[in-house]
């Protein structure tokens, strides 16, 4: 199992020379970043929302920086990091997802691979955060139980992390999210219209639980599993990225992607 946290000093110049500039020990690219990037932009501009402002919250090299704002030029972009070493580098502002403040919220907020570093009250108390933050569109993944027992290449995995099950994460942002799958969430009352089939939501049996999971199959001939994120990017099923009826394969997770450090 996965180690407890260490301490914010953990993410020094060793982090991320081992887990993102290493290419032998590296858990992620930037061309994988990007494509993440455009995903995300992609959604925010289905759903015609107008991003005048992005906060990054667990930036580290700030991979995707660039090309979000290649899709919204005009928008503000704000890198919000714990570590001092990437600070003192790049300029981010230093702080914390629980408790980092901002005078208004941001139109678009992404979350990725941060809060498996945060033991559980600062979690829960970053979720309400991100819910302040946050009047638009969200973009949340973490590396939950489920991955780190199915999905997880546990050589290449960070392990200095918190361990909870995906469910813990779905049932705190569900409060003030609408889950739209693929790791995005839209805040409740945002300017943005989602169709009930773009809405993602989990139905239970009686015993309540999930009536398909990444153990069930939904029905007789389909896959024993339900979930897969694509094996070329190393990722994994993060709480809000699963959808249902793709095949499972083992594959690579990255724990301590560069946003992982708040």
């Amino acid at each position: 199992m996965p180690r407890k946290t260490a301490p914010a000093e953990q993410f020094g110049e060793a982090f991320f020379r081992r887990f993102y500039l290493n290419p032998k020990t590296r858990v992620v690219t930037s061309k994988e970043m990007i494509r993440r990037a455009d995903l995300i932009a992609a959604f925010a501009n289905h759903g015609e929302l107008p991003v005048r402002s992005i906060l990054d919250v667990g930036c580290g090299l700030g991979l995707m920086r660039d090309q979000l704002l290649r899709h919204f030029p005009k928008a503000k972009y704000t890198g919000l990091e714990v570590s001092q070493y990437l600070c003192d580098k790049h300029g981010w502002i230093q702080g914390s997802a629980a408790t980092f403040e901002a005078p208004r919220p941001f139109d678009l907020v992404v979350c990725y691979d941060v809060f498996q570093y945060l033991p559980v009250r600062p979690a829960a108390a970053g979720l309400r955060n991100l819910a302040r933050l946050c009047h638009g569109v969200l973009h949340f993944g973490a590396l939950t139980r489920e991955d780190w027992e199915l999905y997880c290449d546990k050589r290449r995995t960070d392990r200095n992390v918190h361990i909870r099950p995906a469910e813990w994460y779905r049932k705190r942002l569900a409060r003030s999210f609408i889950n739209a799958g693929s790791g995005m969430f839209v805040r409740r009352g945002a300017p943005v219209h989602l169709w009930e089939l773009e809405q993602v939501e989990v139905l239970r049996s009686r015993r309540g639980a999930p009536a398909w999971s990444a153990r069930s199959s939904p029905s007789p001939g389909w896959p024993s599993s339900v979930a897969c994120s694509r094996p070329e990017m190393g990722s994994w099923i993060a709480c809000g990225e699963s959808v249902p009826f793709i095949r499972r394969e083992r594959i690579g997770c990255p724990s301590g992607f560069p946003t992982s450090s708040t």
